[in-house]
């Protein structure tokens, strides 16, 4: 008899396994566990032929879901941990074990979306975004997980016995199949989009992008997007020519007190990421330097163009690059975090007149404006690098999850636009 998996011990699997490198393993070998595991991951493989693949790219993705039941009590702790928290004074009784695994888990039903990708001979088995095995199709070289686990072992037969059922059920009417995950996936599985001036009007605590700016600024800011030229090049470049840049950027944003009391240089040194590829240290005023250091291809793998230093979306960049004719500037920080600083140094550049190029600049203005849309992703989901989830067409560039915040979850709720759910087709 198949073992039942709850989401409690769901979420426990995926804690152990996910984004973790176990080796690799050739069907060769004499572990038994691990020939399970192969001979479980080729049968899925299988099983799908049923279904009609996407294709994305070169690839072929077959994606179902599956659920998993809160379940009892003892799934989410067992009995020593139950009676650890007892004596540590965390909880009093099983009434406030009750409330507390409730809270973790509200839904008595948990949906989970198993993913299936074939890239040439890799077979990739994804459950949910996180958990993540591979099986080379040709060679039984499976890599991702643990090979002697035998809990491993139980929860993929538990998914798939859980596929077998989703296909068993879809053949027989796949119109009625698709319109019951239609009608009952919850919206916090799917993606969407609201109008940023939404989010602005009914959460008051929400940043207004127009207000930090200013009705001035913003102003202007259109006035420089409108006089920006994408061809317009820099004749010569110079290391003290680029940092001035970096000055009128930083001046801009009063990051500096007193604005004489530093260098361009020294003002560059202190707000970069410091990874400048040797670029502090060359010649100030020699062209020859600067072309010498960058033909040199020093500055690749560095970070001497991010000039406001940041995470990998929340910094801001001011990137140099050689045309046929002279040097474009290109200026970057589409952050939510970081939009309204990059407003200003454009504003600057521009009275400046200085030639450069704003990344994303429509999207910035309505952004700024909040005439743009918020993409909308998943619970299980981190809002960062999901352009691909969103149609080009509607240029998206931020995204929110706004399933931890009730308050923002009932305007999403009320104003978000959903996008249609991938309709499921037989081969």
């Amino acid at each position: 008899m198949k073992k039942k998996f709850y989401t409690p011990q769901i979420d426990g699997i995926i804690e152990r396994y996910a984004g973790t490198d176990f080796g690799t393993y050739n069907r060769r070998n004499n572990s038994c566990v691990s020939k399970k595991i192969t001979a479980i991951l080729e049968q899925l493989h299988q099983s799908l032929q049923v279904i009609q693949p996407q294709l994305d790219g070169q690839d072929k993705v077959w994606s179902l879901w599956i659920r998993s039941k809160r379940g009892p009590m003892s799934a989410f702790i067992n009995k020593e941990e139950y009676e650890e928290m007892i004596e540590s004074g965390e909880i009093k009784n099983r009434a406030e074990l009750k409330s507390l695994s409730e809270s973790y888990y509200p839904e008595e039903i948990i949906w989970h979306k198993v993913s299936f990708r074939v890239y040439q001979n890799i077979y990739i088995f994804i459950f949910e975004p996180k958990l993540v095995f591979q099986l080379n199709i040709e060679t039984g070289q499976i890599s991702g997980i643990s090979f002697e686990d035998d809990k491993l072992v139980a929860f993929l037969l538990w998914v798939q016995s859980n596929i077998k059922t989703e296909i068993l059920t879809a053949s027989r009417d796949i119109d009625a199949y698709n319109e019951y995950i239609i009608d009952n996936l919850p919206l916090h599985k799917r993606f969407g989009k609201i109008k940023r001036l939404e989010l602005w009007e009914h959460i008051p605590e929400i940043e207004r992008l127009d207000v930090a700016l200013g009705e001035t600024h913003l102003r202007q800011f259109e006035i420089a997007l409108s006089k920006m030229d994408t061809e317009a090049v820099i004749p010569a470049m110079t290391a003290d020519k680029f940092f001035h840049y970096c000055q009128l950027c930083y001046d801009a944003n009063g990051y500096f007190k007193n604005k004489q009391s530093e260098t361009s240089r020294s003002k560059y040194k202190k707000m970069a990421d410091g990874r400048n590829a040797g670029l502090i240290d060359i010649p100030g005023n020699s062209e020859k330097a600067f072309s010498d250091w960058y033909r040199d291809k020093s500055h690749i793998g560095g970070h001497p163009w991010e000039i406001c230093k940041g995470g990998n979306s929340t910094h801001i960049s001011l990137i140099v690059q050689k045309k046929p004719h002279g040097w474009q500037l290109y200026l970057a920080g589409s952050s939510r975090v970081r939009v309204v600083e990059t407003a200003r140094m454009t504003i600057a550049l521009s009275e400046n007149k200085i030639p450069f190029v704003l990344a994303d600049a429509q999207e910035l203005l309505q952004m700024l404006k909040g005439t743009d849309y918020c993409g909308i992703v998943p619970k299980d989901m981190t809002p960062k690098y999901c352009h691909s989830c969103f149609p080009p067409e509607d240029k998206i560039i931020d995204f929110i999850n706004p399933w931890h915040d009730e308050k923002i979850i009932k305007v999403v709720k009320k104003y978000a636009t959903w996008y249609p759910l991938d309709r499921l087709k037989l081969a």
